[in-house]
């Protein structure tokens, strides 16, 4: 093991010691939420070194996990859910992308922002069709548009991507 890689591994094992501390004095001493932020910062720092190690399945399990806490503390987990994304893309891992994928529009969707849903779903529909996997885009383009039916201010974009869709089904569909 390289010096970097036993800084980020030491790094990652501050951050699982901030959010389960093993000592009582610790519990006591601090904040729930200041021991899930000390965490994060550590994770965070943790996954750069990771990825600038270019070792992108750690660092992207790391921002998950950072994500996670993000939740955790009901804020908004979406940095490091398209960082965990970005990871995940360097090493082809199609399954864990579209997990990240369907948790980014859970939080949208718990949140009742139907519009951002379905943006989320259009974006990666246009990143699978121009690599070429027009399965994939199919997909997300007709969940894009049950988020759009849900969201009465994105007619004119479900009408649009209605189009690109019947397009696409013609072409490659089922």
């Amino acid at each position: 093991m390289t010096t970097e890689e036993m800084e980020a591994y030491e790094l990652k094992r501050k951050a699982e010691v901030q959010l389960n501390p093993g000592c009582c004095i610790d519990l006591l001493c601090t904040t729930k939420e200041s021991r899930f932020n000390k965490s994060i910062n550590l994770f965070k720092k943790s996954a750069e070194k990771y990825k600038s190690l270019q070792q992108f399945r750690k660092a992207g399990d790391i921002y998950e996990k950072c994500a996670e806490i993000k939740i955790n503390l009901k804020e908004n987990p979406l940095e490091f859910y398209n960082e965990s994304i970005s990871c995940y893309e360097n090493i082809y891992s199609d399954a864990n992308v579209k997990k990240i994928f369907f948790r980014i529009n859970n939080y949208y969707e718990k949140k009742g922002e139907y519009l951002e849903a379905g943006k989320n779903c259009e974006n990666f529909g246009n990143k699978a069709e121009n690599v070429k996997k027009y399965k994939d885009a199919i997909f997300y383009y007709e969940e894009a548009i049950k988020y759009y039916n849900k969201d009465s201010a994105s007619e004119n974009m479900k009408n649009k991507l209605q189009i690109k869709l019947n397009e696409l089904n013609e072409l490659y569909g089922k």
